[in-house]
């Protein structure tokens, strides 16, 4: 793991347990939010798109465990997602109102669909429903409302003094 990657690793770890352990009880319409793909689009979006996707990654590894799903499902749509928007940092105005927001509701539709197209070609029949756009839009708008606090976490931990690292 690079070094630069490897600072934001608690941060990560923090958040996806909190996804996994305590928004299950805070639950709003029956959805939660994916903190960690949150996490890897901020990281995405401060260091790059390589370092993004290799928090993703790792992020969607970590919550693979955790839930019912195919292993892998979450890692890949979450490494390609920070990726995407990692890489089109560049072309995106910074000064834009509830940017951190906007790209957080992106992310999580992409995210979202893309673990839905992963699920039909790996088979996971358990995954597919026809509540599963519904649950994506909430999902994405709920990471949407978060998604400031966690851009401020991790820019925090990104430009944390050296001798803090």
């Amino acid at each position: 793991m690079s070094g630069r990657a490897l600072r934001y690793a608690p941060i990560v770890a923090v958040l996806v347990i909190t996804q996994v352990a305590v928004f299950p009880t805070l639950r709003a319409f029956g959805v939660g939010p994916d903190l960690g793909l949150i996490a890897a689009v901020a990281v995405a979006w401060y260091e790059g798109p390589e370092v993004g996707a290799l928090v993703g990654f790792c992020a969607g590894v970590f919550v693979d465990f955790f839930v019912s799903t195919p292993v892998g499902l979450t890692a890949l749509a979450w490494g390609l997602v920070a990726y995407l928007v990692g890489s089109a940092r560049v072309v995106l105005d910074r000064r834009i109102p509830m940017q951190t927001m906007l790209l957080a509701f992106a992310a999580g539709l992409l995210g979202g669909v893309l673990f839905a197209l992963f699920a039909v070609l790996v088979g996971a029949e358990a995954l597919q429903h026809a509540h599963t756009v519904s649950v994506i839009l909430g999902s994405s708008l709920y990471d949407a409302v978060l998604a400031p606090l966690v851009f401020l976490l991790v820019r925090t931990v990104g430009r944390a003094p050296a001798r803090l690292r």
